[in-house]
């Protein structure tokens, strides 16, 4: 069966599946005929059990008034059986278990989760669902989704009768439906029963849920021989080499099925998620899309091989932790940061003899590098690193990645500017690890006949701006005004926008690649673009010239003085008149003061530099100002409210050495000092400033635009969509209307404590309305402004050209359905790659802290003193069972990071968001693919 189920799976590997509907699991968790196995025999079996408690729970909770009756009687009995089948709930006062207690223990625990880009179609009351966080695997029926602390929250009751209020993102398995909703509602919300129903529903609740657990673990231990035998089959046949497989895909090695009932998915699934050492959970959006990452084979060999010395105490593991300790003791002076501004490697010389590393110490080596990958705490770790950090003797608390990683710094291994993101491949994609070496040199794009070259508008001399920051690479877009005959008060305003698609057609390789990548990843010391260098320097705006004209795809609109518009064009065009100027240009030429970024932690701020524009050149971007400050004054008034939480830019002033590969190292590399690096903070709790907010506003338009010609013409696209705020009760949105800024911004701590809840946007293929943005449902919003950065732009011009080529609608690039599969995927591709950058920059904020610190400490050695922060409440008080103190959640404003505040609130004395402790210290600084800042309220 395992052979038979093969060549259906792997079928299955090129895209990703979509999650189970919920019809098809009520449909699947009930009675189907099988073949003729134990499993199946367990499963039908099993399936009309389901059919008689599902019919006894919907007895119990119709509302008609109950008499003695027969039927009254044979229901008491079949109450009784199952009474005897399931344990007693235990007492609903009891204190929290260990279970719950580990569970919610440490706080850190979630910081690697997909909160706030989640799907909740499947969360309903009634669903079974297993969670797991902080290694605690536990199962239960979800009761309600609630928000609080600023975000959305699983409201769970367990097969062991507690309630849990937890993540979503926690959720790894959904069953829908599997008990009455009725029954559920019944059972109330809260954490203690209010009514004698209540206790009562929640009886009923846990008994059915222990019943359906128990079904469960029947399937699971029958396929469990057939599991055994899945890693040889899914594994890659390079020793190197990860691989990837879906709980529907490992089905069908076990089950010849199509379509395989919700229970044996479910005991697969957690088949995969006990056996850590072959398949690890894939942390993006698991309940989405159950993907599991198969463990290479040497991976394994080496893991086995580690442990099994560090267990028996091993020559190998002696003589390596012995180097260890020898290296860091005799290096540890000249490891002290010296110089802020730029990294030294120390002499060998000034070092003296220092143990080398042999073929032993390589594999200690490996298997720590491998143990610092990102890791959500859902599945057992295989890694026994706590064993070498406290027999080298660094700690003895719980171990961690941090821990690990600044083991390999002092031992030289690894250079102190090492980023554990960028070895991370779910964090970083990087193309040499996905194509082959050159796929995005210039010799491997070629440009192809320009189909639209004979209907390409050229603009001539028409002054075209590119605004953008000074150091920016992909320059993709650029305005043009200019009157309207015949409409006095209004303006073709012209948005130019990059055509990279010249170049790379929707079916090549390169195409391809740069699906794979994405979009371009801003990182602190590097850009990893998505479409070749080549490429990207022929099609960015500033080539072109009055004698090399630049081919691009055009949005125009004729927009009147109060912000409507009139009209509309998409075409292909040609551009000549390129004028290139910056945020600050632009800010000085409209005479708008806009506040310097600062640096809390220098005295000295620098100017930016200022190029002073032309009086032609100011007259078109003041017209420009005033429409898009019309267009900005339409959807201020149509009650749109936004709010972002602003974080520090960290920037690199001298040039980052290329990542070290450590796996041949012979002999330890100690340095001195750090790369430069630049942090600054913006004073303004929303996102960019006049310029800004011009160049904003007309990419709006033209992302309009692109859906409107898409959906004239019954084409589809990739559209972006955006929900309304959510509001805890109706009429708090209406209240902050009047603490809007221009900009329809608040401050995100004022939204916070009024229990605002901002969703996530998501691409899809049909027009729906971007709230934040002012769209309506009926025009749709495609992104279509940035085709040099983002993939989905691509896809969009490919849609659009096609349809200006005068070709058929029926033979797009792309059908409806092929962009109704992918949207999925590319929404948590997107969400996972922004998490990435931001956890990146926080990263190096926390470095520069951490180096701030150390230096802070040193110029006061003769009067120490903590370093002192504001910090702001922005959540609920919290227990933190391993470190046995409450904390919160806060924000440093003057910083613009996040951070985990302990101290002693007391059970009666938990302060409210927004509360501000002026005087806090910093505790711990986690630098790890989740970095973590822990403050401590000063005494």
């Amino acid at each position: 069966m395992l052979q038979r189920g093969l060549t259906a799976a792997r079928s299955c590997y090129t895209r990703p599946l979509p999650y189970i509907s919920s019809a098809s699991c009520k449909h699947n968790a009930v009675g189907q005929t099988r073949s003729a196995t134990s499993a199946s025999t367990l499963v039908n079996k099993l399936d009309d059990l389901t059919k008689r408690l599902v019919k006894l729970q919907g007895q119990a909770t119709s509302p008609t008034r109950l008499n003695p009756s027969p039927q009254l009687t044979a229901r008491v009995g079949a109450q009784k059986q199952i009474e005897r089948l399931v344990p007693p709930v235990k007492a609903w006062a009891a204190p929290d278990s260990l279970e719950k207690s580990q569970f919610f223990g440490n706080p850190t625990a979630t910081l690697l989760d997909d909160s706030g880009f989640m799907q909740y179609d499947d969360l309903r009351p009634g669903a079974y669902i297993e969670i797991r966080r902080n290694f605690v695997p536990t199962q239960g029926i979800l009761v309600d989704l609630v928000t609080t602390d600023g975000r959305i929250h699983a409201v769970t009751l367990t097969s062991g009768g507690e309630y849990w209020v937890h993540l979503p993102e926690d959720i790894m398995f959904v069953i829908p439906g599997v008990i009455d909703t009725n029954l559920v509602l019944a059972a109330g919300n809260q954490v203690m029963p209010q009514t004698e129903t209540q206790r009562a529903s929640r009886l009923k609740v846990v008994r059915l849920c222990r019943e359906i657990q128990r079904r469960i673990g029947g399937v699971y231990n029958e396929v469990g021989r057939n599991i055994n035998r899945l890693y040889p089959i899914v594994s890659s046949s390079d020793p190197t080499q990860w691989a990837q497989l879906t709980v529907k895909e490992a089905t069908a090695l076990v089950d010849s099925r199509e379509d395989p009932p919700a229970i044996l998915l479910c005991a697969v699934h957690r088949h995969l998620m006990d056996r850590s050492l072959h398949f690890l959970a894939q942390p993006a959006a698991h309940r989405i899309f159950h993907t599991f990452d198969v463990r290479p084979r040497g991976d394994i060999e080496l893991i086995a091989l580690i442990n099994e010395w560090i267990v028996s105490k091993s020559p190998q593991f002696e003589s390596f932790v012995k180097k260890a300790k020898d290296i860091i003791r005799k290096t540890s002076a000249h490891r002290k940061i010296k110089d802020f501004g730029a990294s030294t490697l120390v002499p060998k010389e000034d070092l003296g003899p220092l143990p080398t590393f042999d073929s032993n110490d390589r594999k200690f080596i490996s298997f720590l590098l491998k143990a610092i990958k990102q890791k959500r705490s859902i599945q057992h770790d295989v890694y026994r690193v706590a064993a070498i950090i406290k027999a080298i003797g660094l700690k003895d608390e719980e171990v961690g990645a941090s821990t690990i990683h600044t083991l390999l710094i002092d031992m030289g291994v690894l250079p102190p500017w090492d980023d554990p993101m960028v070895r991370d491949r779910h964090m970083v994609i990087n193309p040499d690890d996905i194509a082959p070496k050159g796929a995005l040199s210039s010799t491997a794009v070629v440009k192809k006949k320009d189909e639209l070259a004979s209907q390409r508008h050229d603009f001539g001399d028409l002054p075209v701006y590119v605004i953008d920051e000074a150091s920016a690479e992909e320059l993709d877009d650029g305005i043009s005004i200019e009157p309207a005959p015949g409409h006095p008060n209004a303006s073709w305003v012209h948005i130019h926008i990059a055509d990279p698609t010249i170049y790379i057609s929707p079916k090549s390789a390169s195409a391809k690649l740069t699906e794979t990548l994405f979009q371009t990843q801003y990182l602190v010391q590097c850009t990893i673009p998505c479409v070749s260098a080549f490429v990207r320097d022929q099609m960015s705006l500033q080539v072109a010239s009055m004698d090399r004209p630049l081919e691009v795809m055009t949005f125009s609109a004729l927009i009147d003085h109060t912000g409507k518009i009139l009209e509309y064009k998409v075409r292909a065009a040609l551009i000549r008149n390129v004028q290139k100027c910056t945020y600050s240009d632009v800010n000085y030429s409209l005479g708008v003061r806009v506040q310097q970024t600062i640096n809390p932690f220098v005295t000295e701020q620098t100017e930016t530099p200022i190029k002073i524009l032309g009086p032609d050149q100011s007259r078109d971007l003041a017209e420009l100002h005033k429409i898009s400050r019309a267009l900005r004054e339409e959807r201020f008034q149509s009650g749109v409210i936004s709010f972002t939480i602003p974080s520090p830019t960290v920037t690199l002033r001298t040039k980052m050495p290329g990542l070290f590969d450590p796996t041949g190292i012979t002999e330890p590399r100690i340095y001195q000092g750090m790369p430069g690096v630049k942090f600054s903070v913006s004073p303004q709790y929303h996102e960019g400033t006049a310029s800004n907010s011009l160049v904003a506003e007309f990419m709006i338009v033209a992302n309009r635009l692109a859906s409107k010609f898409l959906k004239s013409h019954n084409a589809p696209g990739v559209r972006r969509s955006g929900p309304k705020v959510i509001e805890p009760s109706p009429g708090v949105i209406d209240s902050l209307l009047p603490l809007r800024d221009e900009y329809c911004a608040v401050d995100f701590i004022v939204a916070l404590k009024h229990g605002l809840i901002q969703g996530a946007a998501q691409y899809t293929s049909t027009p729906e309305e971007h709230w934040s943005l002012g769209v309506s449902a009926s025009d749709g919003y495609c992104r279509a402004t940035s085709p040099l950065r983002r993939y989905v732009d691509m896809v969009n011009h490919w849609q659009i050209k096609h349809i200006l080529a005068g070709k058929s609608v029926k033979n797009l690039p792309f059908t409806q359905k092929y962009i109704d599969e992918a949207c999925v995927g590319w929404s948590y591709k997107e969400r996972r790659m922004h998490r990435a950058e931001k956890n990146q920059r926080t990263y190096w904020a926390l470095k520069y802290m951490q180096r701030w610190l150390s230096d802070h400490k040193q110029r006061n050695k003769k009067n120490p003193r903590p370093a002192l922060f504001k910090c702001v409440v922005v959540g609920l008080i919290k227990f933190d069972g391993l470190r046995r103190s409450w904390y919160a959640p806060v924000r440093l404003p003057n910083l613009a990071m996040n951070a985990l505040l302990y101290g002693d609130f007391g059970i009666h004395n938990l302060p409210a968001i927004g509360t501000e402790f002026p005087h806090c210290r910093v505790e711990e600084i986690n630098l790890t693919i989740a970095p973590t800042l822990v403050m401590k309220v000063a005494s």
